[in-house]
């Protein structure tokens, strides 16, 4: 579900591992909270920056809290 701020649509599981990401938890934390493999999580953060046109985990992290994305769902509003 993306934001209506931004056009980038992400699928639930990415939008999952991406909040773990901005939670600052690691891939393998990330998969064993979801009960999935690394690669899994790996997967989806390399779609989740191929979408978001971030390099790395900070960056997406940055891009999704500028445009909103966690607004709606998780009501996080930023720094």
């Amino acid at each position: 579900m993306a934001s209506a701020r931004y056009s980038v649509v992400l699928s639930d599981f990415e939008e999952r591992v991406l909040f773990g990401m901005l939670q600052g938890r690691k891939h393998t934390v990330i998969a064993e909270e979801f009960g999935c493999t690394w690669g899994m999580v790996k997967s989806a953060a390399t779609r989740i920056y191929d979408k978001l046109g971030a390099s790395n985990k900070v960056e997406a992290v940055q891009m999704a809290i500028a445009h909103g994305i966690f607004d709606q769902r998780y009501g996080y509003w930023g720094a």
